[in-house]
C-alpha cells in the first residue's frame, strides 16, 4: 500500500487515466522501471558541468510510453533542479576571470540556488516540472549576468523574483494561475 495520497492528487491521476491520457502530475505514484532512465538523465546532467551535452530524441510506436516518459522527465524535484542550477552556475563561471568566478561562487552558492529554485517553483503553483525553463532563465539572465557585470550586485540584497505572464509559456501561465493564495489553499498529503 503506498503512502497516504491526498484526495485531490488521487482524483487528478485517476481521472487522467480514465480519459486514457497521461496524468500531468503524480507519475511518481505508479511509475515503474524508470530507474535506468533516471540514472542516464542524472549522468547527462552531471556531464553539463564538464561542458558535455548531447541531443536526445524519444521515439516509438503509438502507446509505447513516449508521453509518459516526457512527463516523467519533467518530474524534477527541488534537489535535481538545484543541482542543475549549480551545474549551470559552474559552467557560467568557467568563462570568467578568477575574481568574477569567485564572486559568482560566493554570491550564488548552492543555498541561494536552492532558494531561487524553490521561489520559482512556488510562483508556478509548486509544479517543479514546469519550472526548469523559467528557473534557468532567471538564474542566468537576472542573477549570474548581474553578479558578473556589477561588482556591487548581491542577489540576496538586490534581486526580487518577478514573473510576468508575457515571459511564460501557456503551461507555465496555467501553473502560476494555480499558485496558492494563502496557506489555507495548500493541499497537504497527510
Amino acid at each position: 500500500m503506498p503512502e497516504a495520497i491526498s484526495p485531490a492528487r488521487r482524483a487528478e491521476v485517476i481521472d487522467a487515466l480514465r480519459r486514457g491520457t497521461v496524468p500531468s502530475a503524480g507519475l511518481d505514484l505508479f511509475a515503474v522501471g524508470m530507474e535506468r532512465f533516471e540514472r542516464a538523465i542524472d549522468e547527462e546532467l552531471d556531464g553539463v558541468t564538464t561542458g558535455r551535452a548531447t541531443f536526445k530524441a524519444v521515439r516509438g510506436e503509438y502507446g509505447a510510453g513516449k508521453t509518459f516518459f516526457a512527463r516523467w522527465l519533467t518530474g524534477f524535484d527541488l534537489p535535481k533542479l538545484t543541482r542543475l542550477g549549480g551545474s549551470i552556475r559552474d559552467v557560467y563561471a568557467t568563462g570568467l576571470g578568477k575574481a568574477a568566478a569567485a564572486r559568482i561562487e560566493t554570491l550564488v552558492d548552492d543555498a541561494y540556488i536552492a532558494d531561487l529554485a524553490a521561489a520559482v517553483a512556488g510562483e508556478l503553483g509548486g509544479q517543479i516540472g514546469v519550472a526548469p525553463r523559467v528557473f534557468l532563465r532567471k538564474l542566468v539572465a537576472d542573477v549570474l549576468d548581474r553578479v558578473a557585470e556589477f561588482d556591487d550586485f548581491d542577489p540576496r540584497l538586490h534581486y526580487k523574483l518577478t514573473l510576468s505572464s508575457s515571459e511564460l509559456t501557456a503551461t507555465e501561465r496555467n501553473a502560476a494561475a494555480f499558485r496558492p493564495a494563502t496557506a489555507d489553499d495548500v493541499d497537504l498529503d497527510l
